[in-house]
């Protein structure tokens, strides 16, 4: 892989391309330049931490690897960053070599909301037909000596998006749930949607328990993205999911919490006030508030702990006016610290209704009770879903204080 020096971005609606700006590396520091088409739309790409300047834009070394926030958030990670890795092994290049600008460049036009990166590098990927079955069957050897023929099968489908857990992209023509292989072009009254794998260390039910939480999620007024289980033709139950950046041809541009505000979402020192914070200064509006504080009630009565910064997210419209993106990535989830990757009101080992209530008290939210009650209510049911649902395990904490 030859090194790349500079990148230009482009803004991809898909019915509009726009040159937003490029990065250009020099001494191992990556220099970020707003064009001139950027500049005159005077819309806030990146609103928090990347304002539009004429001035050349020295780009902080972490926690992007040098990266600003607003690129960095294209690039895969976890499963993705691993598949993307194997690959490039499997070809005998080292993937040490490729550096941040080379992978923008092999994310290309296939990275999620509406950026798109050139020159783009492509690994020349076989065509292959889309059997669900098969991809999983694929997955499980890619912790193995898995050749380029099984890691192109992913790549070509869009699999090397962000997330622990193996993923792949879709058409799903959603009357007839025919499937189709990913592309930038969608066929025909199809709608793109990411289909789930179980990683190796997941029970096989793992995706049932997901959907059950977007039931759950859904029940306590938390916008969600249509999500449904698809069966395979050997009896995998595998968890899908309406992808929102993507409205047939249309690319929708977003932003995760973490490329807003440059957050390393592993090592974060975040708490949800910063993102009620940041939500309202993006939506200008109090109801942000109140849609943070759903879902910060949502992870602390269901056990989400993985609730870091990279699993929140913002849209963009056409004439630049932001608002949160439905929830996702919502499942019982331990962490390693035993902690909530985000804390309420200073308290992430055990938080409660008392750090709730505090957290709605500090941002004026006058329904804040009401709020918190109404999401314990939903969370009460959970019981009963799993046993509708089949699913075993994944008991919620008892929140009492």
């Amino acid at each position: 892989m030859k090194p790349v020096e500079r990148i230009d971005v482009v803004h991809d609606t898909g019915l509009h391309q726009m040159p937003l700006g490029s990065v250009t590396e020099v001494n191992k520091t990556y220099y970020f330049a707003w064009s001139e088409a950027a500049l005159d739309a005077n819309l806030a790409f990146s609103p928090i931490r990347m304002p539009l300047t004429r001035e050349v834009i020295a780009c902080p070394k972490e926690p992007f690897n040098g990266l600003p926030g607003l690129l960095a958030d294209s690039l895969p990670d976890g499963w993705g960053r691993l598949l993307v890795d194997r690959s490039l092994s499997a070809r005998g290049i080292d993937p040490a070599t490729a550096g941040p600008l080379e992978r923008l460049a092999l994310v290309g036009s296939k990275g999620p909301g509406a950026l798109t990166f050139y020159p783009a590098h492509t690994l020349d990927t076989e065509k292959q037909p889309l059997d669900l079955d098969h991809v999983a069957e694929s997955i499980s050897q890619i912790h193995a000596e898995a050749g380029p023929e099984l890691l192109d099968l992913l790549l070509e489908n869009g699999g090397s998006s962000g997330g622990a857990r193996p993923k792949i992209n879709v058409w799903l023509h959603p009357e007839t749930l025919e499937l189709k292989p990913f592309s930038h072009n969608a066929p025909k009254d199809f709608e793109a949607w990411l289909i789930k794998f179980p990683a190796s260390t997941d029970p096989p039910d793992v995706g049932l328990m997901e959907f059950g939480y977007s039931l759950l999620a859904q029940r306590a007024g938390i916008e969600m993205a249509a999500c449904r289980i698809i069966e395979t033709p050997r009896g995998r139950r595998l968890f899908a999911t309406q992808r929102f950046d993507r409205k047939h041809e249309e690319r929708i541009h977003m932003l995760s919490l973490a490329g807003l505000l440059h957050d390393n979402f592993r090592f974060s020192a975040l708490d949800y006030g910063h993102v009620m914070d940041a939500a309202f200064k993006l939506e200008h509006h109090v109801r942000a508030y109140e849609k943070i504080l759903r879902i910060a009630a949502f992870n602390v009565f269901t056990h989400n702990r993985d609730d870091h910064s990279k699993n929140l997210s913002f849209l963009m419209s056409s004439d630049g006016q932001w608002r949160l993106a439905p929830a996702y990535d919502l499942t019982w989830s331990s962490t390693a610290h035993g902690q909530h990757s985000l804390t309420v009101a200073g308290e992430g080992r055990k938080p409660g209704r008392k750090h709730l209530l505090e957290l709605a008290e500090h941002f004026g939210v006058k329904r804040g009770a009401e709020i918190i009650e109404e999401v314990a209510s939903a969370a009460n049911y959970w019981p009963e879903l799993k046993q509708e649902l089949g699913i075993s395990g994944y008991k919620l904490p008892v929140i009492d204080w």
